[in-house]
């Protein structure tokens, strides 16, 4: 009989890691850190002051800007 297959064996014990929790602990893990990167046409601090904008602040921008390209597209379009 093969004896890494026998349980009481050194062999076996080696293959399945048997007795070695007491000589050696498991290495820990790093935890991976989050960061913010700035994007192609925004910088990061452009970001970070619209992330910490009121919502409503945010909201008023965002339908002035569509009003104003309506606008635009309403101008161009006859033409």
């Amino acid at each position: 009989r093969n004896p890494r297959n026998i349980n009481w064996t050194v062999l076996y014990r080696r293959k399945h890691r048997k007795g070695i929790e007491e000589e050696i602990t498991k290495k820990k893990s790093k935890k991976t850190q989050k960061f913010q990167k700035a994007v192609v046409g925004a910088s990061l601090g452009e970001i970070l002051a619209k992330k910490n904008q009121k919502p409503e602040v945010r909201k008023a921008q965002r339908e002035q800007a569509i009003r104003a390209a309506k606008e635009s597209k309403k101008t161009t379009k006859p033409a």
